[in-house]
């Protein structure tokens, strides 16, 4: 059972590795934080900014099973894009898998991670203000422990794909009829 795998020291980027996503500011966040490991589950035009550095270990495209014990065994997950996402699947998938979530306090990011609570919301998407949220939940073991036992709480939460499918074909069909 997923959630019972323990977690392990490494924070997760799973994505597209372009600008959009953010991945300048993980590859300066990484070297900020150079005694944090970093593993990156994706690939994309932007994988050249992530390569050479020493903490960042980088998996290329990764699905099924590997890629879901990739996100229930990593600390957090690290959403550090820097546009405005409307829903990114990737934080569903993370708080499902009782995973706590960094990212930027905009967008749909914003409205699916509680402060606090199920993450950390930054205020702006730079290496610096990620980097502090990240050592914010290595150092702080008390705090970290309650943001992954509210994911725990919240997966029970997230609705399946097919479900929400059907509640949006059901909308549309009131709105068009």
């Amino acid at each position: 059972k997923i959630s019972k795998i323990e977690k392990k020291d490494y924070v997760l980027f799973a994505g597209r590795l372009s600008e959009e996503k953010g991945v300048e500011v993980l590859a300066e966040c990484a070297k900020l934080l150079p005694e944090v490991q970093f593993v990156v589950a994706g690939d994309g035009p932007d994988k050249k900014v992530l390569e050479n550095i020493k903490n960042v270990h980088l998996k290329g495209f990764v699905s099924g099973n590997e890629f879901f014990r990739l996100i229930a065994e990593a600390k957090f997950e690290v959403v550090p894009s820097i546009c405005y996402e409307n829903c990114p699947i990737s934080i569903l998938e993370a708080q499902a898998m009782g995973t706590p979530v960094v990212t930027a306090g905009v967008g749909g990011m914003a409205e699916l991670v509680e402060d606090g609570k199920t993450g950390l919301l930054i205020n702006e998407p730079t290496p610096e203000a990620t980097a502090e949220a990240i050592n914010k939940c290595f150092e702080d073991e008390e705090f970290y422990s309650s943001l992954k036992q509210n994911c725990e709480i919240r997966k029970d939460e997230i609705i399946e794909v097919g479900d929400y499918a059907d509640i949006l074909i059901e909308k549309y069909q009131q709105i068009i009829g």
